[in-house]
């Protein structure tokens, strides 16, 4: 059984038209329709409204359209996401991972999380996915093993269709 955690520039996607956005509306679907959650950080919430608040703020969105859109990922998000809590070990880890990867903060904590859930899922005999759209952040998953998924990659798309198939 595959398992999927999202960051939040992937996210985002989800809930704002853009470029990537079509993968992952089909990963809600698949992960829907399995009744299955997705993984996320506790701070992806977080990190989630501040890109649509700076969407607004840029004029990108209207402030009807980000009221109507944080409406839309809270209840959302009660049903398909699981949050992954920020404890000690994580918060180590994340240490680690920012001076290894020279990444920013909080993309160290969405790698943290993702290892963590790929250990349990390691531990399941499943598949693991890290579902990230921040090139950096992507790099460094790679380096720790994980296997990526780029919202805007037709490679993305293909695997999600391949695990449909099976």
């Amino acid at each position: 059984m595959p398992h999927f955690y999202i960051d939040s520039s992937a996210l985002v996607k989800r809930y704002h038209d853009e470029d990537g956005s079509r993968f992952a509306n089909e990963l809600f679907q698949y992960q829907y329709g399995r009744n299955e959650k997705l993984y996320t950080s506790s701070l992806t919430a977080v990190e989630f409204c501040s890109a649509i608040m700076r969407h607004k703020n840029e004029g990108k969105i209207t402030e009807r359209v980000a009221v109507g859109i944080l409406n839309i990922f809270r209840i959302e998000a009660e049903s398909m996401l699981f949050y992954i809590d920020l404890d000690r070990p994580l918060i180590y880890n994340s240490m680690r991972l920012l001076y290894e990867h020279s990444l920013r903060s909080h993309d160290s904590i969405q790698l943290a999380s993702g290892l963590a859930v790929m250990e349990h899922a390691s531990k399941e005999m499943g598949y693991f996915y890290f579902v990230c759209d921040d090139e950096r952040l992507c790099q460094a998953a790679e380096k720790e093993n994980l296997k990526v998924l780029r919202p805007r990659s037709a490679v993305a798309h293909d695997e999600l269709m391949r695990l449909r198939m099976a």
